[in-house]
């Protein structure tokens, strides 16, 4: 009995992690390796594609789908906002929740993104869909190359389906863009809010990298403006 337990107990954990795709399978290692964060459940679907393909674009923007090699994640959408609007959310891309969230749950939104035009200004929510309610509302522009981003919020309120959205307001300016490996978690109660990566903490703010370039001008602006010869004469 015994055995037929345990092989029973492999073959479930076997087809759990067969039912998710590549992508989503390094994703859960790079968070329990990285992070400590193990066992959540998901929001959107665990299949990249499938959460590319479940979203909705509005506004006068367009949106084209392609493969990707040599990524961790298997399919992008290039998106193009074409006019500024009267406001950052005349022009919108987001997914509607699939699974459930109770007020209280810790959930992580998860996507990849590099900006292709010169100008980036987006503006990342995660709101109710029947009165428009933020659980996350921020600003932030994407950067030249691949960057992974996460976004961390404990849910305020219980959520059925297709009752809480996540996306991307557009319209602040022209700009073209990429995205891919869009998912998001749930992890419930079982970690605190502060153990999570999250783009919008305060350590994440943009330019934090040890090579952005303004921490070089500033570095020339404190030899130049900042410091002097000094001579000293001992008597």
């Amino acid at each position: 009995m015994k055995k037929n337990f345990f092989f029973l107990f492999l073959s479930f954990f076997f087809f759990s992690l067969s039912a998710q795709d590549t992508y989503h399978q390094e994703l859960l290692l790079q968070l329990q390796s990285e992070y400590g964060l193990e066992n959540p459940s998901y929001i959107l679907s665990n299949q990249e594609v499938n959460n590319l393909d479940g979203t909705y674009l509005y506004g006068n923007a367009s949106q084209i789908s392609s493969s990707v090699t040599g990524s961790t994640f298997q399919r992008k959408l290039t998106i193009k906002n074409n006019s500024i609007g009267n406001n950052p959310w005349d022009a919108g891309f987001g997914t509607p929740n699939q699974g459930t969230i109770a007020e209280g749950d810790v959930c992580l939104m998860v996507f990849w993104g590099r900006k292709i035009s010169s100008d980036s200004d987006v503006s990342l929510f995660i709101e109710n869909v029947d009165n428009f309610d933020k659980e996350v509302y921020s600003s932030f522009s994407f950067q030249v190359d691949w960057t992974q981003y996460f976004v961390a919020f404990e849910s305020s309120e219980n959520y059925a389906s297709n009752k809480l959205a996540f996306g991307l307001h557009l319209a602040s300016a022209v700009q073209e863009f990429e995205i891919a490996g869009l998912t998001v978690l749930n992890f419930k109660d079982q970690y605190p809010l502060e153990n999570f990566p999250s783009i919008f903490s305060p350590g994440n703010y943009e330019g934090n990298e040890i090579d952005a370039p303004w921490r070089a001008a500033a570095a020339s602006r404190i030899e130049t403006l900042r410091k002097a010869a000094l001579q000293i004469k001992v008597v």
